[in-house]
């Protein structure tokens, strides 16, 4: 389905497609309706939302994820609350209706293990949103990739170098759901995504890799770069 939202605080026009993605805006529309090719500098609503559906984290409880040097944000290994209602979660997705494009399943563990997964994914559809989502893969099964081939854009798997991160990858592969690899970058783990990206040694057929960075919050942690003395005046 493909629907146009029109912006009337920034005056531009979007049009976006649920099936394929594809994402099509206009530049400010000047007084006789004409586009000035000028970009807008911002929107009235946000086109992509996180949403933390996930309270509590198994994964982060298992201690897997310190094991693989990824220092958690959301600190899934002591901080345990309840996953987001489905009602909660419709009303927000009733919010945004026709002012986003996508929704971002996230929060403090695996939104995969959310006790009410499809029926969330369901909801996102049915208000014209497009579900996407990380996880860790720690539980993944090739029934939960199949419902995430009915009604995600995407998916993504977080790198934790285990069995469980390749099967999660191969079982959302073979199921035909669009999947990336996120990537956390850290003294730590640098220079293994360097030789992995010379040697093209992520998994075949994947989407893509994004690297991204520690939080300021949760376990990670930073050391401070040593100022030069030799610049000092």
């Amino acid at each position: 389905m493909r629907y146009r939202i029109i912006d009337t605080q920034y005056r531009f026009v979007l049009s976006f497609d649920t099936a394929t993605g594809v994402y099509l805006r206009s530049g400010v529309i000047d007084d006789n309706g004409h586009d000035t090719d000028v970009d807008p500098f911002m929107a009235s609503f946000p086109h992509l939302i996180d949403v933390g559906v996930m309270g509590h984290c198994t994964h982060g409880v298992s201690g897997l994820c310190l094991k693989a040097g990824i220092g958690c944000y959301q600190s899934g290994a002591t901080i345990a609350q309840p996953n987001m209602s489905v009602d909660d979660f419709e009303w927000i997705a009733h919010q945004c209706r026709h002012r986003t494009n996508q929704l971002t399943l996230g929060g403090r563990g695996d939104p995969d293990q959310h006790e009410e997964f499809e029926q969330l994914l369901c909801i996102a559809r049915e208000n014209d949103l497009v579900p996407n989502f990380t996880t860790s893969g720690y539980g993944m099964t090739a029934k939960i990739a199949e419902i995430c081939k009915n009604y995600c854009g995407a998916g993504a798997v977080s790198w934790y170098r285990s069995e469980y991160t390749h099967a999660a990858i191969r079982m959302l592969l073979e199921a035909g759901v669009k999947t990336n690899v996120h990537y956390v970058l850290g003294n730590n783990s640098i220079d293994e995504a360097i030789r992995r990206l010379r040697d093209d040694d992520f998994p075949p057929g994947i989407n893509t890799v994004v690297f991204l960075l520690h939080k300021p919050t949760g376990y990670g942690t930073w050391t401070p770069a040593k100022a030069d003395a030799s610049a000092a005046t």
